[in-house]
């Protein structure tokens, strides 16, 4: 596991990033109910960007490629990111902040269905409850995921999200040579 903690300056530029992205027309996908997911949504779109932000630390070494993705991704506020959270990267950071446990070995990575794209790599961040911390718990392949237990879904009958606990999941790549070059 890799933590990365954002210091007040970094802090202040992810924030001002989420609420812009309010202002865009940005819409969660991580609750079904309406009325909760209109009330979520800022927390929602600071955890993603956080996973974002901690994953182009890991595997570049920098906030770099995060900026730059943020500021394609404004340009085209309305396109798909396709799964890939860094331009050309095909890796998704799939966070949500530690509500019922500090210890971030205790959660799953959690993939929808829809979420899947061959050849991706699917990364569990963690954004500590405090907002002190971003854990990078490790990832999992497309087909590591396609493959593991699925969650019963919250309508009678339906498949959920596939779940692969913390401690299955592969150790993240950090300050590997020429993992990724941005």
């Amino acid at each position: 596991m890799i933590s990365f903690r954002p210091d007040a300056r970094e802090w202040a530029e992810i924030q001002a990033e989420a609420k812009q992205a309010r202002l865009t027309g940005w819409r969660s996908n991580v609750r079904e109910d309406e009325a909760r997911r209109v009330s979520m949504l800022d927390e929602d779109r600071m955890v993603g960007l956080l996973g974002e932000w901690a994953l182009s630390l890991c595997l570049t070494g920098t906030a770099e490629a995060f900026w730059e993705t943020r500021a394609a991704r404004a340009e085209r506020p309305w396109a798909s990111d396709d799964g890939e959270d860094l331009l050309g990267v095909p890796w998704d950071a799939k966070a949500s902040r530690m509500r019922y446990s500090p210890d971030p070995m205790s959660y799953s990575l959690l993939v929808r269905d829809s979420e899947i794209r061959d050849g991706h790599r699917y990364a569990c961040a963690l954004v500590a409850f405090d907002w002190s911390a971003v854990h990078l718990v490790g990832y999992a392949t497309s087909e590591e995921v396609r493959a593991a237990f699925r969650r019963p879904g919250r309508v009678r009958g339906s498949a959920g999200p596939h779940e692969i606990p913390a401690a299955k999941l592969h150790s993240m790549p950090f300050g590997v040579e020429g993992l990724v070059r941005w």
